[in-house]
This record gives structure tokens, sequence and C-alpha cells, in this order.
């Protein structure tokens, strides 16, 4: 796997890792059902807004939102398009069984990022099953 593949792997477990944050954050503010629903419409204005309105209108209306619809649209829509964007591009560059496992370790980063922004516990357990994790991918992305 070349430094570029890597890089853009590490880009994307970045990318799927913090939308669980995002969510726990919103979670603050709103319920387990009123995220799914403002999951699911701001997923539906995101992608339809290019096609019905400019791109400077929309840029203006997420500026004046408040924190809780910025959270919201970070773990619903940014990260995961933008972590499938890079994993297409990731996957485009060498073989699936190297880049998949590689990508889909950000349960991983999840976990790390979880206790630093959630202080969430990281027990001896979560630090044994990161280490095997960190193994399989090792062992997965060497040549």
């Amino acid at each position: 796997m070349t430094v570029a593949t890597a890089l853009l792997c590490v880009a994307v477990m970045l990318c799927w890792a913090s939308s669980p944050i995002f969510d726990k954050f919103a979670l603050r503010y709103l319920e387990p059902a009123q995220l799914f629903i403002a999951r699911l419409y701001l997923v539906f204005i995101v992608l339809l807004t290019p096609m019905v309105i400019r791109f400077d209108e929309v840029r203006a209306a997420v500026w004046r939102a408040d924190k809780r619809l910025l959270w919201v649209l970070c773990g619903s829509a940014v990260t995961p398009l933008l972590g499938l964007w890079l994993f297409y591009r990731a996957l485009n560059t060498t073989e699936a069984s190297r880049i998949v496992p590689v990508c889909a370790s950000y349960p991983l980063i999840a976990a790390i990022m979880a206790a630093v922004f959630l202080k969430e516990p990281f027990t001896v357990a979560k630090a044994a099953g990161t280490a095997m994790v960190v193994s399989g991918v090792w062992l997965i992305a060497k040549p």
C-alpha cells in the first residue's frame, strides 16, 4: 500500500469515526427519534440543495444556524459523505481486500475519540481490543 493510499484510508477512518462523536454531541440536545428525523431531513436538504438553490444561500443558512443543527449536520452529512468519497478514492488505488479492513477499522478511532471528547472510559478490555484491531489491520495492509 502506498503512503498516499494509507493517508486516504486514515482520512476515511477519521471521517467515519467522527460521525458517532457528532451524533453523541447532538444527543445532548435531541431525543434519539428527533435526531433520526433531523438526520433524514438534513441529508435530504443537503442532497437537494445544490439542485434547487445557490451555494451561497445554503452557506449563509448554515452559518446562521445554532449549534444543534451543526452537530446534526456534521454527524449526518458532512463526515459520512466525505468519508465515502475518500473511501472510493482509496478503493480506486489498490485491492479492496487491503482498503476495506483499514477503512473499516474506524471503531478504533471512534473509541479513542469517545474517550477524549465524550470522556467515556477507555478500559483494559477496550485497550486489548484496540491492540487486536491495530495488529489485524497491520497484517492485512502490509505488502
